[in-house]
């Protein structure tokens, strides 16, 4: 994180704000009193309701973790939230139960487009429409719209040495979208042949982009 402030460039942390971010509390705080803004960190809460959230982070997670927004929203750090779309729920409705939730916790976060992004449930191997060079004309989009056309994400996969650069957060498993090991190597042509290409960003309109 320290290496890719030190660049210059504004960056975008994704956290479960659970664990491991607790124990580097002083750590972070030194970062953000350094680069202020330019550390974005984004909460993922997965729903406005325990029982859901907790289906998929773990028994005991959901409080801990509106707890950890707390703290960094106190402090006053860059934050937003990554919540996800359950069934045929409305993003306003969704977008209004979050932010209740926020505001019964003394978190008074504005839930702007900047500051919250809905993922929607992603199913593997769904038949997806292919993406063409026909489709930005059709759809009234520019590929250098889309996040993959000019951010980065450099994860660390577990059992690996050293981290990896993708083009973005959703394909961070398939290593056939590995962009290499450093960020000057990974400026290249990015071919959108992942089903989530086209269902989340392309055709689905969404973006997990800090900058809009």
């Amino acid at each position: 994180m320290t290496l890719s402030l030190e660049t210059n460039r504004d960056v975008l942390v994704l956290t479960n704000a659970y664990r491991v971010l607790k124990r580097h509390e002083s750590a972070l705080i030194d970062l953000k009193n350094q680069y202020g803004p330019a550390l974005h960190l984004r909460i993922s809460l997965d729903h406005y309701t325990k029982d859901l959230h907790e289906h998929e982070r773990g028994l005991n997670t959901f409080e801990k973790t509106l707890d950890q927004v707390k703290w960094l929203f106190d402090q006053g750090f860059n934050i937003s939230i990554a919540g996800r779309s359950i069934g045929n729920e409305d993003k306003d409705h969704s977008t209004r139960m979050y932010q209740e939730l926020l505001l019964a916790h003394g978190i008074d976060l504005a839930l702007s487009d900047e500051k919250f992004v809905i993922f929607p449930e992603m199913m593997a191997k769904e038949n997806v429409p292919e993406i063409s060079v026909h489709c930005w004309d059709i759809l009234n989009k520019s590929p250098d719209d889309q996040m993959c056309a000019s951010e980065r994400m450099i994860v660390k996969r577990k059992g690996h040495d050293s981290p990896v650069v993708l083009p973005c957060t959703l394909i961070a498993y398939d290593e056939k979208f590995d962009l290499g090991r450093t960020l000057s190597k990974s400026r290249r042509d990015v071919f959108l042949n992942h089903e989530f290409c086209a269902k989340f960003c392309v055709l689905g309109g969404a973006s997990c982009s800090s900058a809009k």
